[in-house]
Formats: structure tokens, C-alpha cells, sequence
């Protein structure tokens, strides 16, 4: 596929970072930079649902997906006409590649770079939804010209990487839900390993605790090669949708061949059922190895974190990210969850405080925890500018998003406590991709 070369309209210097630092040893806050469009080329295309990841040992090197939609204001049209792409820099932000990859009906896009450079990229696609995956010798500069498939029926496809023990090319898990029987609304969590980077996979593990409904919430592995895998159940053995969604893991100890029984996470989340994210403190700090898990509140009126116990046995109350309260008449739509080198658990979600009172608008908002997710500092908005996307500039995909831009946005750590964010604005009332970054100063700490 042709490849294209475009520039940033703005420049996120590494060293601004420091300079922010120096001086603010004593002090404890959350430092929003500029955003900057991502110039790609997509002017007759509305790119929503963005997704990042950064590469585990080049710290300037930056990969992005997202769904992108011809624009028509036909819905059945905009669907068999939805591709996906892929946008890479490395240089840390300032001129990017793009990728559109040949398929078609393209949903949840999400990439993963593995510590040797080698990237993977999946979606499922197609009016069956088979799960596919794209895979890239050179961190997402070129791609495969042909998939790999895993089957039909899936939804919400994401991928891990063990960090530990283990392949010198990488331990990759594929995890996703995949429709089963002919109840509607029913799924099993589907589990598949690579142990070489992605280039083959053994047999996948199809997880089935109950008879209610399995959806895949993400898997994290923790240093010692523990793959741990979250899921809702959101409706029951008859398909009917549940008051709320009860959240779960399941851990494994061999490398996702065996799981433990179900770990009970929270049953505070949803309706409606939007998607929850996992993450883990992968540190050395105070919280190693700690567990958290993010959802909306009922009616999206607020977003919660939920985090583990040292031992993972057990797991906290639910703890509000945002300052203001919950407020069922002000939509909050949870979009990411990340947790740094040093510590750091910072949430993202997408925020209508601003919107008029005739539009659906939003703003991306950002909050960070320095005590293991026990408190959080005073959430910050990220975006300078209101987004109200209009059907008349996205066309039907405007209509489907306007609330959000998707289901979710791109947003990454590094070491040094910074966060790169990656999402879909329309303060112009067209979508595009965007990026900037968040600085927290201030010293992790284990709470009094």
C-alpha cells in the first residue's frame, strides 16, 4: 500500500518536559501541552476511534490506528465502506506515515509494538466480523499485504505483551469476544498466544465462566508472566440485558493454556454498555503490580476506578477520577486508562460539560492518581477547543460518534511520567486525528 510522509503543524520538544519539571520538585500538578493535528490525508475520509501504542524501547517511536469512514450520509453504505488505517512517527509526533489497509467494514482498530520493533495490528472486519491481524517487520512503516484470520464473529478485538521471561521475539496474546450458539448478545472471551511475536499462534482458549453474556475488557501480563483477562457480563442466559455490568478476572499462570475461577472486580459500572478497560502498575514503585479498572458509572453520568488489593484478592470501592460530581444531564464516557514508569494511573475520558444546549459536543479531559488510584488530583481539560461533529461535514459516521468520536482514544505512558493522547476531534465539525501530551509532576507515594 502506498505509504505518504506528512508534518505536524506542531513541534512536543522531549526537553519541554524537563524544564517543566525543574523547580516543581515540591509541588504536585498535571501539565496539559498544545495539541497538533496529525496531517494525514484523509480529507474525504472521517477518522474516528483512534488507538496508540509506543515502542517499549524507543520512546520516539509512536503508532496509531483508527476506523476510517468514506463520507456519506447512507449508514449501510458508510459501513461496507469503513476501512481502517495506521499512522506512525518516529520522531516523536512530528511528521507521521500513514496506511490504509485493504479491508473493508472495518471495527475496532488497536496496534501493539512488541520490545523488538515488530508491530501488530488487528480489527475485525467484514459483515461476519472475522478477526484479522496485520503484522509489521519494521514498527508499522510497511505491513503485511494479506491478514491473518482467527475466525468469525468476534468483537473487540486488543493484544498484550508479556515483558518478562520468556520468547526473545516476544510473547503475544490476541484476546477478544467471540459470538457463540444462537442466543442473542452471547460471548465467550477468546484467548490465542503467540509465543514469536505474532508469526504463528497456538490454539486459542475460548473462556466461558457462566452462561450470561463474556465481554472482553482487555488483558494486562505482569512481570512474572501472569496474564491476567477482565470481562463484563452485561446480559443473561436469555439475552436480556443485566441493571448493571458485573466486571471480572481471570488469571493464568502457564501462559494462558489454564485460568483461575472468576475474581469478582466491581458491579458499579453501566448501563449503558459502554467499554471498561484493565491496566496494571508495571513498575517498581510502591503499587507493583497492582490492578486497575475503569468504567462508567449508570447513564454515563461519572467514571470510577476500581483497583486490586497487593495480592490481587480482592478489590477496592469504586473511586471518582473527576472533581465535579456525577451528574446524570453531563455525559462522561470513559476512553483509556494508562499507568507510567514511575507509577502513575491516569484516566481519559470524554466530557459534554462545555456542549451548547442544542448540540452534542465534547471535550477530552484527563486525571491522574499519585496514591495507587486511592485519590486524584483535580481532572484537566486537554482539549483547547469544543468538538460538535455534524453530519454534514463526517456524514453518517457523524451521526453514529457525535457524542465521542468512538469508543475509545489512544493515550500512552513513558517512564518519566509523561502521557501521549491520540483521539478524534471535530472542533471544526469535521473529524480528525489529533495528538498532544500530559505532564504529572509529583512523587508517587503510598498512602497514610
Amino acid at each position: 500500500m502506498h505509504q505518504r510522509r506528512h508534518h505536524s503543524k506542531y513541534i512536543v520538544p522531549l526537553g519541554l518536559l524537563a524544564a517543566l519539571s525543574v523547580g516543581c520538585e515540591e509541588s504536585t500538578s498535571i501539565r496539559v501541552g498544545p495539541s497538533a493535528v496529525v496531517d494525514v490525508d484523509v480529507a474525504n475520509r472521517a477518522p474516528v476511534e483512534a488507538h496508540l501504542a509506543i515502542h517499549p524501547n524507543d520512546l520516539n517511536h509512536l503508532l496509531g490506528a483508527a476506523m476510517m469512514s468514506a463520507i456519506t450520509a447512507d449508514t449501510p453504505e458508510m459501513l461496507s465502506r469503513l476501512s481502517c488505517g495506521s499512522f506512525v512517527s518516529r520522531d516523536d509526533g512530528r511528521t507521521w506515515d500513514d496506511h490504509e489497509f485493504p479491508v473493508s467494514r472495518c471495527f475496532d482498530p488497536y496496534v501493539t509494538i512488541l520490545p523488538n520493533g515488530r508491530a501488530i495490528f488487528s480489527a475485525f472486519v467484514g459483515p461476519a466480523s472475522a478477526l484479522v491481524v496485520f503484522t509489521s517487520e519494521d514498527g508499522g512503516i510497511t505491513w503485511s499485504e494479506v491478514p491473518d484470520t482467527f475466525g468469525l464473529r468476534h468483537d473487540r478485538p486488543t493484544s498484550t505483551i508479556a515483558r518478562g521471561r520468556g520468547s526473545p521475539d516476544g510473547i503475544l496474546y490476541l484476546v477478544s469476544s467471540q459470538y457463540v450458539g444462537d442466543t442473542p448478545r452471547r460471548r465467550v472471551v477468546y484467548v490465542a498466544r503467540s509465543a514469536d511475536g505474532g508469526r504463528a499462534f497456538e490454539p486459542p482458549v475460548h473462556l466461558e465462566p457462566s452462561p450470561l453474556d463474556h465481554f472482553a475488557e482487555g488483558a494486562v501480563v505482569l512481570p512474572d508472566d501472569t496474564l491476567v483477562v477482565a470481562y463484563t457480563e452485561s446480559t443473561d442466559s436469555a439475552g436480556d440485558y443485566l441493571p448493571r455490568r458485573r466486571a471480572w478476572v481471570l488469571r493464568s499462570f502457564d501462559g494462558g493454556s489454564t485460568f483461575t475461577q472468576p475474581e469478582f472486580v466491581t458491579d458499579a459500572c453501566g448501563p449503558p454498555y459502554r467499554l471498561s478497560w484493565l491496566a496494571a502498575d508495571l513498575s517498581d514503585g510502591p503499587f507493583k503490580n497492582r490492578l486497575y479498572f475503569v468504567c462508567n458509572l449508570p447513564g454515563e453520568s461519572g467514571v470510577v476506578v476500581t483497583h486490586s488489593t497487593a495480592d490481587g484478592g480482592s478489590w477496592s470501592d469504586p473511586v471518582q477520577v473527576h472533581a465535579s460530581p456525577a451528574d446524570t444531564l453531563v455525559l462522561r464516557k470513559v476512553m483509556a486508562i494508562a499507568v507510567s514508569g514511575a507509577g502513575v494511573v491516569s484516566v481519559a475520558w470524554v466530557d459534554a460539560r462545555h456542549a451548547p444546549p442544542d448540540r452534542e459536543c465534547y471535550d477530552v479531559y484527563f486525571a491522574a492518581s499519585l496514591d495507587g488510584g486511592e485519590s486524584f488530583l483535580p481532572d484537566q481539560r486537554v482539549t483547547e477547543s469544543t468538538s460538535c461533529p455534524s453530519e454534514a461535514a463526517n456524514g453518517a459516521i457523524g451521526r453514529i460518534f457525535v457524542q465521542s468520536g468512538g469508543d475509545y482514544i489512544g493515550m500512552v505512558a513513558d517512564p518519566d511520567g509523561r502521557f501521549r493522547l491520540f483521539w478524534s476531534d471535530a472542533r471544526d465539525e469535521k473529524f480528525h486525528l489529533r495528538t498532544g501530551w500530559v505532564a504529572v509532576v509529583g512523587d508517587v507515594r503510598s498512602p497514610n
